[in-house]
């Protein structure tokens, strides 16, 4: 069997699920950010877009790592955030369940995939719940946060609570407007998180504090350009979008080495490296 499983957001990121943004384009916005872009009538440039996927599976696959690639559908225009579909954990992958319809059936092609490589499916989020992938984030092997919010409910995190016993699970209620825990929280090693401490509860904060972690503060200016959506590949390495120089500055004052990639386009769907990837297996 291919080898599997993720149990952190930061050992050597080994496999993959990318899809190319063939048909990324903002329709109806379903987040803020989209509606930002849509308003102004400067949705992403799919020829840009495209590009700057590229560049980050190269920088992926020049650093080792699998890459897998969903096929692109017409049907989805947000495919390009593979890491909404769901997380795979050491005993399968947990398939999310999407709130909005022109997201609804990319989980489906994450099992398609999942299928075609001989990888278990653990569990499918069952309604009412609602769960996306971004809202899940290792703190380590014994324990993650659950962002509570506009795109994962309480339903699906009772359910996630009951598929994965041995790992102890916090909810984080995020502030309304806020898309998933990922663009306000990233993990980034054993005793490092990104975070945008405006947008988190005290709680969390005190148990970040707790639990050893030091916390690289995102400034407001490079939130909503997905400066903690920073992919952790392993030795501690991170690929980052370069327009946040203050994120990517304070990373290596702290010994991170930053892979800096343009991703003008594919911000402007509300994701960054991290949205763009649905790790298989670290290790």
């Amino acid at each position: 069997m291919t080898p599997f499983g993720t149990c952190d957001e930061y050992s050597r990121l080994r496999s993959v699920i990318m899809c190319p943004p063939v048909h990324f384009e903002i329709k109806t916005p379903i987040n803020a950010v989209q509606a930002k872009w849509h308003g102004l009538g400067r949705g992403p440039d799919p020829v840009e877009g495209l590009r700057q996927y590229t560049a980050v599976k190269d920088a992926l696959i020049k650093k080792g790592v699998d890459v897998w690639e969903i096929p692109p559908s017409k049907d989805f225009s947000y495919q390009v955030f593979t890491r909404d579909a769901g997380v795979v954990a050491e005993t399968g992958a947990i398939v999310g369940r999407f709130k909005f319809k022109a997201r609804m059936g990319e989980e489906r092609e994450l099992v398609k995939m999942l299928e075609r490589e001989a990888l278990p499916v653990a569990y499918e989020c069952s309604a009412p719940g609602i769960f996306e992938g971004g809202d899940f984030v290792f703190l380590n092997n014994a324990c993650a946060y659950v962002g509570i919010g506009d795109r994962t409910d309480a339903d699906a995190f009772g359910q996630l609570k009951t598929r994965m016993p041995d790992l102890e699970l916090h909810p984080v209620d995020l502030p309304e407007g806020y898309l998933h825990l990922d663009v306000v929280l990233n993990i980034v090693s054993a005793d490092t998180a990104l975070a945008f401490v405006d947008a988190l509860p005290a709680p969390i904060l005190e148990h970040l504090e707790a639990s050893g972690v030091h916390i690289i503060s995102v400034p407001a200016s490079e939130q909503e350009t997905m400066g903690t959506n920073a992919l952790s590949i392993g030795e501690n390495t991170l690929i980052t979008a370069s327009c946040n120089t203050s994120t990517n500055e304070k990373l290596r004052r702290q010994g991170f080495a930053a892979i800096e990639i343009e991703m003008s386009e594919i911000i402007k769907g509300g994701g960054g490296p991290r949205c763009m990837t649905l790790p298989v297996w670290r290790g």
